[in-house]
């Protein structure tokens, strides 16, 4: 199996996982992953029809290295928390259905979840219109404490710029 193939296969888990988690009334069997210059997943809503997902993980490449080829050394690493995110805010993507952008960690990224929602808050606050706008920006957290969903509004300098989308933080 291939990098791109793993990629692929563990997003397809994670969007799974999500829409388990958020209870969306999302039909499984309906679920595609694509390539781009579309967003990585289409899928059919009960309610909404087809909808589209960008799916990308917060992580930390010294973290990565080091779990697939442990030196056993200390090590410093960095947040790419703004990086990833600007990154996918100023993408566009070819596709007719709405778009949400599903952000989420899987081990490899040593930022707790409380300190990642405000920094991601003040990221989508400062970053000027996607070219892309994202009906909502999820996040999927590592902590299992709670299912319950928090939804978290994201206050900006213009909803209208931003078509008024919402940030959900999720708990595994």
């Amino acid at each position: 199996m291939t990098t791109e193939d793993e990629r692929s296969k563990t997003e397809i888990e994670i969007f799974k996982e999500f829409v388990k988690c958020e209870g969306l009334p999302i039909d499984p069997h309906s679920v595609e992953k694509y390539s781009p210059p579309e967003p990585d997943i289409v899928c059919q809503h009960s309610e909404e029809g087809c909808i589209a997902f960008e799916v990308a993980e917060i992580c930390n490449e010294d973290i990565a290295i080091e779990i697939k080829n442990p030196s056993g050394q200390a090590f410093w690493t960095s947040s790419r928390l703004r990086e990833i995110t600007k990154k996918k805010l100023s993408r566009s993507y070819e596709t007719e259905y709405q778009v949400q952008l599903l952000l989420y960690v899987n081990g490899r990224e040593i930022t707790p979840d409380n300190v990642i929602i405000p920094k991601l808050k003040s990221i989508i606050r400062s970053t000027k219109p996607p070219k892309t706008k994202f009906r909502r920006i999820c996040f999927l957290g590592r902590r299992a404490i709670s299912f319950n969903i928090r939804l978290w509004l994201v206050l900006i300098r213009s909803l209208a710029e931003y078509d008024g989308f919402d940030l959900i933080q999720l708990s595994r």
